[in-house]
């Protein structure tokens, strides 16, 4: 059966040199293999569109309404390719399109990528002292994180199979580098060929520059640290509604909430260092005081679970894949049937829902005539994006939205002390940040550092009478009738 090879080349200003590169990648013959070519003009200045315009006839052209960089143009070229496989040529002269067959002649099997590496030719490279350097740095610190043998990791020749080119995004140089992270975490296995290359000067092409080379470093480090636990297997296949996790999945990317989601991958390290620093004391009153009105077998819906499971008996649901989580799914759309659940817990989760009503006839209408739930929620805390946050609950607003059920206990999850220590971080952290946005929530977590080991005093406070006017957190636990 012949495959397919998709070309792409990207292209930006090349009048001088797209003619005769084209022509020499229409020239390329490969054994058993079809070719399709498609050039992403990244919104040329010069003559170069006029040039395209004449190759129509012969090869896919699409024109971008505006520059975005490299990676754009890749990004572009790549939904428009409908082959087995994809290599990346570049639009000057600088790689040689003959070579393209012997690339291909290193493909295994369908997890494969072959990068063709200018460091394995035998012609030595000469020059550019400063931009081999920072390549080589590149590799050396890919090999290193990844645990692989690469020698030129930001080479313009990658081919590669359709299904990895997901791993590639809009963006400048940079992108490359985010298409190779990706591969490696997803288990393809890159292998390198030799390849020439004949670059021009740099007043004549279109080099990497440090810039670039401190944002690779940035991609690097970062993506690393995001993923350096590998998942678990799971026993049983879990239950991802896609939809729900992608558009969730960018929250977890940025600012404070990246780093949480970092630490939330060693989750005894993460609840080591929130028990011990955060200022709310959540030692007692807990989900798993719903035990003691169940059957020793009963399963328990955790909505809302983030990484942690509170026992074997626990079900975890999520609105991201955490290791732990067995469901990927909204708290205001549940995926069960009516009365099909014993027992279920929502810690802290209603007020990041928007429409808390919703999920809590959800709740209802899922739990099972005689099952019980137990639900937490703040009262006195700050603002707290996880990955939004919209409502509070005194305890007789959290009685009112459970009013059709049979209330069975009430009371403090966490106290009147938690509630000062954490507007005091939180109130100094917008003070000391002196306007910016960004670093607020960052400056509050060092000085949760500081005074969160005041909280256990809440031991105290938080079961004198009348406590519940000035609690950080309420729960209450109701039953189906």
């Amino acid at each position: 059966m012949m495959r397919k090879l998709s070309i792409v080349i990207p292209c930006y200003n090349e009048e001088k040199t797209v003619a005769e590169l084209l022509q020499q990648v229409l020239n390329i013959f490969i054994p058993n293999w079809e070719k399709e070519i498609i050039v992403v003009d990244d919104f040329s200045t010069d003559r170069t569109r006029e040039i395209l315009k004449t190759f129509e006839d012969k090869i896919t052209v699409h024109y971008r309404k505006k520059n975005g960089g490299k990676g754009s143009a890749v990004t572009d070229g790549l939904s428009l390719a409908t082959g087995d496989y994809i290599i990346i040529q570049d639009a000057d002269l600088e790689y040689n399109p003959a070579e393209i067959p012997s690339l291909v002649k290193q493909i295994i099997d369908e997890k494969t990528c072959v990068y063709g590496s200018r460091n394995l030719h035998h012609v030595k490279r000469k020059g550019f002292i400063i931009p081999r350097l920072g390549v080589w740095i590149i590799t050396k610190l890919i090999n290193t994180l990844y645990r692989v043998k690469l020698t030129d990791v930001w080479t313009c020749y990658k081919l590669f199979p359709k299904k990895s080119a997901r791993f590639f995004c809009p963006g400048k140089f940079e992108s490359e580098i985010h298409f190779t992270l990706g591969a490696l975490r997803h288990g393809y296995k890159i292998v390198e060929a030799p390849i020439s290359h004949s670059p021009r000067d740099i007043e004549d092409g279109k080099k990497i520059k440090y810039s670039d080379g401190f944002k690779a470093i940035a991609v690097i480090l970062s993506d690393r640290l995001l993923h350096l636990r590998k998942n678990k297997p799971r026993p049983k296949k879990v239950f991802i509604n896609k939809e729900v996790f992608k558009r969730n999945a960018q929250e977890h990317k940025t600012g404070i909430n990246w780093l949480k989601t970092f630490l939330k991958q060693f989750p005894a390290l993460y609840y080591f260092i929130w028990h011990l620093f955060c200022p709310v004391l959540m030692l007692v009153n807990g989900p798993k005081k719903i035990r003691k009105y169940l059957k020793p077998e009963t399963k328990i819906l955790d909505i809302g679970s983030g990484p942690h499971r509170w026992g074997e008996d626990f079900i975890n649901l999520d609105v991201f894949p955490f290791d732990e989580v067995d469901i990927v799914a909204d708290a205001e759309h549940l995926p069960f049937e009516n009365n099909s659940i014993e027992a279920l817990v929502s810690e802290s989760v209603l007020e990041h829902v928007p429409n808390p009503k919703a999920m809590t006839n959800e709740m209802i209408r899922v739990l099972k005539p005689g099952g019980y739930a137990y639900i937490s929620v703040p009262f006195i805390h700050p603002f707290h994006a996880s990955p939004d946050d919209f409502n509070r609950y005194t305890i007789n607003g959290l009685q009112h939205m459970f009013r059709d059920l049979e209330i069975i206990k009430k009371g403090v999850r966490s106290g009147p002390l938690s509630a000062l220590l954490m507007f005091l971080a939180y109130w100094l952290g917008v003070i000391l940040s002196f306007g910016s946005r960004k670093a607020a929530p960052f400056i509050t977590h060092i000085l949760m550092l500081v005074i969160g080991p005041l909280k256990f005093l809440d031991l105290i406070f938080m079961w004198i009478p009348g406590s519940e006017a000035v609690a950080t957190h309420v729960y209450i636990i109701v039953r189906k009738k």
